[in-house]
Parts: C-alpha cells; sequence; structure tokens
C-alpha cells in the first residue's frame, strides 16, 4: 500500500513501525504479518510499495536479486528473463497485463530453488483498488502440495506399468498355451473323422471337452486382463434380438437337457425385432449368466427373460433376467459376487466351478453398455440376475436373398506355421476337402514360397522365427505392389488373443485374422469372407464305385452286393430324416446315434467323402455342438440317391449270366 506522503513503507512488521499506508489497526497489521503468503504492494510502475513479513524474510533468503520495498518488481522479472527463465517472461507478461488493466487478475505456478532444495510456489497478482491503480502481489509456498500430486502422479504411472506388465504376462502366457491348446483340439477333432469305436469316441469326446473347458478358463482371464486395462469398446450394429438370444439358448439346451433341466427363453410383448446395438456383448453378458444358472442349478429350470424395461430407466431400453431354481446365494454374499475370482460358493470346491471371473465380467461389461447388473436371491430356492440396456429399434439392413455358398474349386494353399501339431492339423483338413497344401516353418521361407509359386490363399502364422508372420505379409505386399501382380488374400493364425493383435495384423496387409485354437468351420468362415463368400468345401465328388471295397467288405458276391445295396436303399432315407428331426428338436444324442446307424451303412459302399460328412456329424453330436449340421445332412442327402444309382448301374452292367463281379482293380 501506500503512505499518505508516497513514500515506500513495511506493512507494519513486527516491530509495528511506521505509519499506516491505509490507516489499518495494529491488530490488522500484525493479521497481515501472520500469513504465510509472500504478500506485497505494487504501484502501477512495478515499484514495490509495502509488503509484510513474510515477503521481507523471503527478500532476505534471496540474495542474488534485491526484491523488497522499493525495487522495481519488473525489473526484477524482466532480468530473470534476459537469463533465459521462461516463468519470469511469464510473470512479466502477466503483471504488466494486470497494471495496464489487460487481465483481470492473473496467476502462475513456478519452480524456484533456493540452494538447498527445489520449491514450488504460486503467484497471483490482482488489483489494488487504490485510486491510482497498482496491484497486490503474492507468493504462496506450494511445495507440498506438488510434492503430494508428483507422488501421485508417480504412483499413477507405476500402477499403470504394472498393469500393462500384468496385460503383456497374460498375452504372453495365453501365446504360449493358445498354441499347443490348437494342436490339442485340432488333432481331436481329426480322429473324430475318422471310423471309431463307442469307447474311442467317448473318449475323445472327453478329451475334447477338457480342452474347450481349459479354453473357457483361458478366455475369462483374457477378457478379465482387457476389462482391467480398460474400457471396452461397445459397437453399435443393427441385429436381431430373438436370434441373439436363441443363441444363447441353444448353446446350453443341451447341458441343462442331461441335468433334467427346462431352459427356455420368455418374451414379453412389444419387443422390436431389430435393434442397434453390440449383440456380441450381449451375447457374451448372456452366456456367462445362463452358462452359471444351469451349473448351479440341479432341479427345475432356468428361464432368460427379455421385455421392456419400465419407462422411468430411460428411453429404449430392455429389460433381461436370468431365473433359476438352483442352490442361491446368501445375503451376505450377494455383494461379492460380481467381484473378480469370487465363487458362489467357496464349500463346493469339491466339484468344478471356473475361474470366478464371469459375473464380474459381465457386472463390467453391463455397465459399458450403461447398465447395472443386480443380484437377488433365496437360499435353496434359486436367484434371479437383472440388468436393463438401451437398445434402440432399428431397420434390418439390406442383405441380398440367401443362398448357399458356392464351393471353391480345389485351391493352391500356401500354410506358414512353425508347430508340427498346427501343421499336421490343418494339412490333413485341408486335405480332406480337396485343396493342395504347401508348408513352410518361417516367414522368411513364406514369402520365398509366394515369389517362386502361385497360390490362391496363404495362412499365415503370426508368431514364427526368423521372419514373423506381420512382416512377411508386409513384405508380400509391398512385391505385389511393385510387380503389379494380383493380390493373394492372407489370413492371420494368432495366438494372441487383444484386439491390438488383430489390429496389427490388419495393418500389416492381412485380409482377416483368426484366433487360435480355431475349429474348422471358423476357417471355411473366415475364407469365404476373403473369397468372395465361397465355402472352402471342395466340390462335392461325383460317386463312385469302389471296386476293391467289393471285395474286401462282401467277398465280391454280387448278390450280396445287392441285397445290402437294396437295404441301404431303403433305410438311408429314414435315416435322413431322423437327422433332420434331431436338429429340429435340438437333439444331440439322437443326431449321435442316428449319424452312427448310417456311418455303418455308407461305409459299405464309399468311404470317402460321404463317409466322413456323417462322422463329423457323430463327432458335432457327440460334443454336443449342432453348429452347420443342417448342411451337411443336406448335402448328404443330395448325395446318397447318386451313390445308390452308381451303383445299381455298376451291379446291372457286372452281373452277366453268370452273375459274377468284376475283379478289383
Amino acid at each position: 500500500m501506500m503512505a499518505n506522503d508516497g513514500a515506500a513503507t513495511n506493512w507494519g512488521g513486527a516491530s509495528g513501525s511506521g505509519p499506516s499506508p491505509t490507516g489499518w489497526a495494529q491488530t490488522e497489521w500484525l493479521v497481515l504479518d501472520a500469513l504465510p503468503l509472500h504478500l506485497a504492494l505494487v504501484n502501477r510502475h512495478g515499484e514495490i510499495l509495502a509488503v509484510n513479513a513474510a515477503w521481507e524474510r523471503f527478500a532476505g533468503e534471496n540474495r542474488g536479486e534485491r526484491c523488497g520495498v522499493g525495487a522495481n518488481y519488473l525489473d526484477v522479472c524482466r532480468r530473470a528473463a534476459e537469463s533465459g527463465n521462461r516463468e519470469a517472461s511469464q510473470a512479466l507478461t502477466g503483471l504488466a497485463a494486470v497494471l495496464d488493466g489487460r487481465l483481470p487478475e492473473f496467476s502462475l505456478e513456478y519452480p524456484c530453488h533456493d540452494g538447498v532444495r527445489q520449491r514450488w510456489f504460486l503467484m497471483r497478482a490482482a488489483p489494488s483498488g487504490a485510486a491510482n491503480g497498482g496491484v497486490v502481489l503474492y507468493h504462496l509456498d506450494i511445495t507440498d502440495r506438488k510434492l503430494a500430486e508428483l507422488a501421485l502422479v508417480q504412483a499413477k504411472e507405476a500402477a499403470e506399468a504394472a498393469n500393462q506388465a500384468k496385460s503383456t504376462f497374460v498375452a504372453h502366457v495365453s501365446h504360449e498355451i493358445r498354441t499347443p491348446l490348437s494342436g490339442i483340439l485340432g488333432l481331436v477333432e481329426l480322429m473324430l473323422t475318422e471310423q471309431l469305436t463307442d469307447t474311442q469316441h467317448r473318449y475323445l469326446s472327453l478329451i475334447k471337452s477338457s480342452a474347450q473347458g481349459l479354453l473357457s478358463i483361458l478366455n475369462d482371464l483374457l477378457d478379465a486382463a482387457r476389462l482391467e486395462a480398460g474400457r471396452p469398446v461397445i459397437r453399435c450394429e443393427p441385429f436381431e434380438l430373438a436370434r441373439c438370444v436363441e443363441e444363447v439358448i441353444h448353446l446350453f439346451r443341451e447341458p441343462a437337457r442331461k441335468k433334467g433341466l427346462e431352459l427356455r427363453a420368455e418374451w414379453a410383448a412389444g419387443l422390436p425385432r431389430w435393434v442397434n446395438g453390440d449383440s456380441g456383448r450381449l451375447r457374451q453378458i448372456l452366456v456367462n449368466l445362463v452358462s452359471n444358472a444351469v451349473k448351479f442349478t440341479e432341479r427345475g429350470g432356468v428361464r432368460l427373460q427379455v421385455g421392456p424395461a419400465p419407462p422411468e430407466s430411460g428411453p429404449d431400453r430392455i429389460a433381461f433376467a436370468v431365473v433359476d431354481t438352483g442352490i442361491g446365494i446368501p445375503t451376505d454374499r450377494l455383494s461379492a459376487v460380481f467381484q473378480p475370482f469370487e465363487q458362489v460358493d467357496e464349500g463346493a470346491a469339491r466339484r468344478p466351478q471356473g475361474t470366478g471371473l464371469g459375473l464380474s465380467i459381465a457386472a463390467r461389461l453391463v455397465e459399458a453398455m450403461g447398465g447395472q447388473l443386480m443380484a437377488e436371491s433365496v437360499p435353496g430356492q434359486g436367484s434371479t440376475f437383472r440388468f436393463t440396456v438401451a437398445l434402440p429399434a432399428a431397420s434390418p439392413p439390406a442383405t441380398p436373398a440367401p443362398s448357399s455358398p458356392a464351393p471353391l474349386a480345389p485351391l493352391r494353399i500356401l500354410l506358414a506355421e512353425d508347430n508340427e501339431v498346427n501343421q499336421l492339423v490343418v494339412q490333413k483338413r485341408l486335405e480332406q476337402a480337396g485343396h493342395s497344401v504347401r508348408v513352410v516353418t518361417d516367414g522368411q521361407a513364406a514369402v520365398a514360397a509366394w515369389a517362386t509359386g502361385s497360390f490362391d490363399l496363404i495362412l499365415m502364422d503370426v508368431q514364427m522365427p526368423i521372419m514373423d508372420g506381420l512382416t512377411a505379409t508386409t513384405e508380400i505386399r509391398r512385391r505385389e505392389a511393385l510387380r503389379r501382380v494380383r493380390r493373394v488374400p492372407i489370413i492371420g493364425l494368432t495366438a494372441q488373443a487383444f484386439p491390438d493383435d488383430a489390429a496389427r495384423c490388419h495393418e500389416a496387409g492381412m485380409d482377416r485374422c483368426i484366433t487360435k485354437p480355431f475349429s474348422w468351420e471358423q476357417l471355411v468362415e473366415a475364407v469365404g469372407q476373403v473369397c468372395g463368400g465361397a465355402s472352402l468345401e471342395a466340390t462335392r465328388p461325383k460317386p463312385t464305385v469302389d471296386q476293391a471295397l467289393v471285395h474286401d467288405k462282401m467277398g465280391g458276391n454280387p448278390d450280396l452286393v445287392r441285397r445290402v445295396l437294396t437295404l441301404f436303399a431303403d433305410s438311408y432315407p429314414r435315416l435322413i430324416a431322423d437327422l433332420r428331426a434331431a436338429l429340429d428338436e435340438g437333439h444331440a444324442d439322437k443326431l449321435t446315434r442316428t449319424a452312427h446307424k448310417l456311418a455303418g451303412s455308407i461305409g459299405n459302399f464309399d468311404q470317402g467323402w460321404p463317409l466322413q460328412r456323417v462322422r463329423q456329424l457323430e463327432a458335432q453330436g457327440r460334443a454336443g455342438d449342432l453348429a452347420g449340421a443342417r448342411q451337411w445332412v443336406d448335402e448328404l442327402a443330395a448325395y446318397l440317391p447318386e451313390l445308390v444309382a452308381v451303383w445299381q448301374d455298376w451291379l446291372d452292367q457286372a452281373t452277366g449270366p453268370g452273375g459274377a463281379a468284376p475283379p478289383a482293380r
């Protein structure tokens, strides 16, 4: 402040000497001196007119620059700025702007080293309100706050680094587990296409079921890692609500039937057929909830209820509830079931309970979709899990008329895969479908094979020695562009299961990427997408007569062949009808039994394509997986009359007056 005669003065100081610049009482001076702020009054020219005790002490410590009463603070800032101090330059500009009336106030946080330690201050300048202008300027020591903020930032960075390290570890472990798991599942599926006894089928089906259980656990761990790494991406696209729900019901119909449980979907009126949302995430939530319900229910049933949400919950919201008559959850455990790795019944460790991640994952996904997963339960009577999500009504997307995919002509396929088991599985299945396959074991060899060969499709493992699949794909795409040659479709095969991995595959130039372990159906779908919707299944072969089979199976006796052929011609239409009925009913056991009967009959006449199809149907029935089975039944229904006709023609030509069949070639 300014004395009446305009002379510079202390604000009061500890001694209480000096005139009062404003006529304030001595007690008010004492208050200003007691403040921890370094407080000064600066006139419109930048001169320091009055300071409090804290400023005096600060000025005394700052021996390198005089900044007490009588000094010009603008000059102090200017000299510091000229020496390269960025904060001093900002202070000079801001203070001048407030003194000139261009800014109502100015503040700045800046570091200051006092020779012993780094300190931080907050500077603030505001108009003093005096008639002749000037500002009140203060500096507040905020070192403790800045150190606390720095500690929080470091702790956050450390936590993020630890979380990233965990995610990286999970990704690496996933790769190391998925690679052998892919081999196990692939070999089992390959063996299930062979002619096996019931016991062998049962053992292989148990191996497959165990491997799929391990894959489910691995997927849960990966989902949890993804959710911890960040908010999941929620897509919005049209999908058919009933189809999404029925797919979930279909998935668990066989496990529920084996336990004697009723499983059904219940629909309320007023629901749109098509909605906008993320069908994949919704399916994942419902799968987790229905899976838990079936797992913990021993009698009664499970209902999946779908209906419009109450109006107060918001527009376009649909309510879902999974209701079971299972063991229930104690009241004091209800809130805990949504925590990772929590088990509903700790005492039930005598039977497999999974990872305890399913409900946690479902709750996080519901939250990401704008809802909340809630539970209510009565021990011994059952549980209900409810949630609502926004799914606005949508128009169905324009799609071409449905048609069966055209089979591809036999393809020339390059398989780049370093794992011998996976090589065997993929090569064998592709060759069974009628395609030719060349196998290489690293990316460098894949590039060389592409350069010297002519391939219709490349299946590229992502992680290989010498040169990885991403680098190899990038090099192939570079050479294609340079030579202006046809772009060969490339499908990436990866054991990494994070979304970023798929993005890297596409950036490298791959057309699709599928995660190991993958099924034959997934590979067929991927190839159809990169090959214009065509099916990887080779063209159905024309039936032929295997004369060696006549002698091996029926001793070359034409009368016996004719009788067996007549029985087969009479029985296969009924068996085809039974296969279709099993699919209509979702009855996997019936599909297995019927396919087994048909395999025994077909094996007398053709041990190639049709027998492989029937054995695959039998294997799918044993596994409770009916996906894609109807198309195979339809193909068999079209093929078998041709097979019977070919054999009948052969018999008519082969049996003369003596009735003897020709010798085997």
